[in-house]
C-alpha cells in the first residue's frame, strides 16, 4: 500500500513470502480484527505518517499476530507499544527520516502477539543421516570430501567403503547441490557501503579469498528489494573476501532463501541465508543446498 487509504478487517493473512501486511510511503490504514500469520518477512508493517490535524494515525487493533518468520509488528517512525507494554515482537527503531517529530506512529491497541521470530538458520534439508555409511554406526558427521553427503566414523570406514560409494558420488553431489552456470559481476563497492555498520567488515583488507583447490567455503546469498527492476528470483552472492561479488538468478536458491534465510538488518524485504561453495574445474561455483552453514555476523 502506497499512498492509499485502506480499511482491512476479519481477514485470514498467511504464507505471503513477504509481510503479511505492509503499509508504507504516508499510507493511512486500520488494521483491525485479522489473523496475520506464517509470512516469511513478518507480520504487520506500517510505514511512516506525516503528522498533523489534516493527517489520522493509522490503526493497528484487535489483531492476533502470530508465526511469523520476522517481527510480529514494526512501526517505522517511532519507539512503539503492543497493549501498553514493551514487546520483543516490535521493533523499537525510529525512521531513518531527519525529522521524526514530524511523524506520527499508529496506534496500537489490544494486539496478541507471540511466537513471531526469525528462523536463524536452525532448519535444515539434510539428505544425509547421521550414521556411518559403511558399518552403520550411529556418528559424528564427517561427510565424504567429494559428495558432502555420504558420512563415515573414519577414515578406515570411507575408505572400506569406497568401491560402492563411488558408483553413487557423483549422483548424491547433483543431489546435494546446485551449479551456478551464469552470473553478473557486480561493479565497485557498493556492497561495502551498503553493508550495515552492526556487521563485521568485508572485503580484501577483512578476509583471504576463498579456495579454488576443492574446498568448501561460505558465502551468504541475499535476496533484493522487491521494488528493484531485476529480473524474478535474482540474487546477490558473495563471499567475505568479495572475491566472489555476483548477481545470479535461481528460482531453486530464491525459495530456500524465502523460506529459511533471516531478515536484513534493514528488516524491510531481503533476507539472506549462509550456504557451503566450491569452485569447480571450470571456475563456476556449486553452492550445497543439503546443509546450511551456520550463521555469520558479516
Amino acid at each position: 500500500m502506497i499512498s492509499s487509504e485502506v480499511d482491512i478487517r476479519e481477514n485470514n493473512i498467511f504464507d505471503n513470502d513477504m509481510w503479511g501486511i505492509w503499509s508504507m510511503s504516508n499510507s493511512w490504514c486500520n488494521v483491525s480484527m485479522n489473523r496475520v500469520f506464517r509470512n516469511k518477512a513478518g507480520g504487520v508493517r506500517v510505514g511512516y505518517r506525516a503528522a498533523g490535524k489534516e493527517f489520522s494515525p493509522s490503526i493497528v487493533e484487535l489483531n492476533k499476530i502470530y508465526d511469523n518468520i520476522g517481527l510480529g509488528f514494526l512501526d517505522n517512525v517511532r519507539k512503539c507499544e503492543v497493549d501498553g507494554r514493551p514487546s520483543a515482537n516490535v521493533d523499537l527503531r525510529k525512521s531513518y527520516l531527519k525529522s521524526p517529530n514530524s511523524l506520527q506512529s499508529a496506534k496500537c491497541l489490544d494486539n496478541e502477539v507471540h511466537n513471531n521470530k526469525e528462523s536463524e538458520n536452525i532448519s535444515q534439508l539434510n539428505f544425509a543421516v547421521p550414521y556411518c555409511s559403511n558399518c552403520r554406526k550411529k556418528c559424528e558427521p564427517k561427510r565424504c570430501g567429494k559428495c558432502f553427503t555420504a558420512v563415515y566414523c573414519n577414515k578406515t570406514c570411507l575408505e572400506g567403503h569406497w568401491s560402492k560409494h563411488k558408483k553413487l558420488c557423483k549422483v548424491l553431489r547433483g543431489k546435494a547441490s546446485f551449479l551456478i552456470t551464469s552470473m553478473k559481476r557486480v561493479g565497485g563497492d557498493g556492497m561495502i557501503k551498503r553493508h550495515a555498520k552492526s556487521l563485521e567488515e568485508i572485503g580484501p583488507k577483512f578476509s583471504p579469498p576463498p579456495p579454488r583447490d576443492g574446498r568448501r567455503f561460505v558465502v551468504k546469498v541475499q535476496s533484493s528489494m522487491p521494488e528493484t527492476d531485476l529480473k524474478p528470483h535474482t540474487l546477490l552472492l558473495y563471499d567475505r573476501s568479495l572475491e566472489l561479488y555476483e548477481e545470479i538468478q535461481s528460482k531453486v536458491i530464491a525459495k530456500l532463501v524465502q523460506e529459511f534465510g533471516i531478515q536484513c538488518e534493514r528488516q524491510v524485504a531481503e533476507k539472506k541465508l549462509f550456504l557451503h561453495c566450491l569452485f569447480g574445474k571450470n571456475g563456476q561455483p556449486r553452492l550445497f543446498i543439503n546443509e546450511f552453514a551456520d550463521f555469520l555476523k558479516w
